[in-house]
């Protein structure tokens, strides 16, 4: 071998046991901070529904094809268009606000036709009916 491939060698295993000190030996800042980080960031917590549902919904390509076909938010200018909702959902969660009357009126079509056109086939009705059980419903 080589002075070089040794000294590489060497330098690996150092950073190797320097890695596994740190690991065993250094204090966790724990699921507290990273709570704290994520509140003074504004970007708020996923409870386990939406985090269950997030491959689903990052499927979207972004075709807009469920804004056409919805026929509430073509109807009323007030009202939330699905490729928002999960561009929100997967992408820019801060910038997600909604109001009550929004999800209300998402859901008076009986959210079928949105699901319906997207070809990637994602269950958007499962996003409203879980971003109304999770109160989302005021600007965050």
């Amino acid at each position: 071998m080589d002075l070089k491939r040794i000294r590489a060698l060497f330098l690996l295993a150092l950073q190797l046991m320097a890695h596994f000190f740190l690991l065993f030996f250094k204090k966790r800042r724990g699921l507290d901070f990273f709570k704290k980080q994520y509140v003074a960031e504004g970007i708020p917590l996923l409870s386990s529904n939406l985090r269950n549902l997030w491959p689903e919904f990052s499927k979207c390509t972004s075709c807009r094809l469920c804004d056409a076909s919805c026929q509430v938010a073509n109807r009323l200018s007030s009202s939330v268009k699905p490729s928002y909702l999960i561009a929100t959902i997967t992408r820019n969660l801060a910038s997600l606000a909604l109001s009550q009357q929004s999800l209300i009126d998402c859901d008076s079509c009986n959210l079928q036709e949105c699901q319906r056109a997207c070809p990637e086939s994602i269950a958007i009705p499962d996003l409203i009916t879980a971003l109304k059980s999770e109160g989302f419903h005021h600007a965050h």
